[in-house]
């Protein structure tokens, strides 16, 4: 667990030069282990957490929990990122997939970011137009050749107030609507506009269970924790709902989650 920047990009340069085996994670709150051994060096970058502030610009290490972001821009009287305050992921990990909620993305806020190229040990500073991004993905970091170091992230002009009314709306409504037992956040992407667990409650699927895992009776697009749910448990439920929708409507889901082998 690095606790800066510079100590991140150390380590890396070690490891890649010494193909030694690794990954970098930030929250984990999308992450799932296939087996319960990884071989190699797991870099937690949660630590890496320092965000400088200058208007309406935010510059943001990679293990910042975007929270944390939104409240202090909402503290000096901006917004737009409102939509995205109830992921529970880090900068770095939210830009690499371009999560989402609501209808925003987090690349809508992005102006620029450093990478770190693992094969040179390089630094270098692209746009978000160069960083490739689309439906949950960013192109410049899906084959792990770059490691996010840092975002700049650009916000609007909004009260303090309506920001904290507009998130409270948010979160109400994720309430009503989505599961609180513990869970990975939504499992599959959206097929076409339309959630997966659409076509999974279709299929009959909600409240099945296996082990300690159960597809959520509220949202079927989650899968909870009862307490005592191992990842081959999420696995074999996954495999079922991917295995139902195919055969009832022809439609290949793809996981919205990181399945770590």
């Amino acid at each position: 667990m690095p606790n800066t920047i510079s100590q991140l990009v150390a380590l890396i340069r070690y490891l890649s030069h010494n193909a030694i085996k690794h990954l970098i994670l930030g929250g984990m709150s999308n992450v799932l282990f296939k087996n319960p051994i990884y071989d190699g060096v797991v870099v937690i970058t949660s630590k890496i957490n320092i965000k400088t502030r200058a208007e309406n610009i935010c510059t943001v290490e990679c293990g910042s929990r975007i929270s944390s972001v939104i409240r202090l821009m909402a503290e000096n009287e901006y917004g737009g990122g409102e939509g995205l305050y109830h992921i529970p992921g880090t900068i770095g990990g939210m830009i690499s997939s371009n999560a989402g909620a609501y209808g925003f993305e987090i690349s809508s806020l992005l102006l620029e970011c450093s990478l770190l190229n693992k094969d040179d040990g390089k630094i270098i500073k692209l746009s978000r137009a160069e960083m490739g991004f689309g439906y949950r993905h960013c192109k410049m970091l899906d084959a792990g050749k770059f490691v996010l170091l840092d975002a700049t992230l650009s916000f609007l002009p909004s009260r303090s107030s309506d920001v904290y009314t507009r998130i409270k709306e948010l979160g109400e409504m994720r309430r009503k609507t989505q599961p609180l037992e513990p869970s990975l956040g939504s499992i599959f992407k959206r097929i076409n506009g339309t959630s997966a667990g659409y076509y999974i409650e279709r299929c009959g699927l909600k409240g099945i269970r296996i082990g300690g895992a159960e597809i959520s009776s509220k949202h079927a697009g989650f899968i909870i924790n009862r307490g005592d749910a191992c990842s081959d448990d999420v696995l074999r439920l996954i495999e079922l709902c991917r295995a139902s929708v195919y055969r009832y409507f022809g439609l290949s889901l793809e996981t919205e989650i990181k399945i770590i082998e």
